[in-house]
């Protein structure tokens, strides 16, 4: 099935990645930042990323919001 195009897309020039694309790829992605942001863009919640990494959920909030990442 298709996806329906998405209105309105804050990051509609980046591409789309699955969860599962992501995890798999996270230990090639250099930086703990990358990584934090990579899962963040895949729709992994706070909480999710701070336990995956096994890392302060204060660091992953400040990576989002020093890159502009809610």
């Amino acid at each position: 099935m298709a996806r329906p195009p998405q209105t309105e897309d804050r990051f509609s020039d980046e591409p789309v990645f699955t969860r599962e694309s992501v995890l798999a790829a996270l230990p090639n992605l250099p930086t703990t930042a990358a990584k934090i942001r990579a899962l963040a863009r895949a729709g992994f919640l706070r909480t999710e990323i701070a336990d995956l990494l096994k890392i302060r959920y204060q660091h992953v909030r400040q990576v989002l919001e020093r890159s502009g990442i809610s």
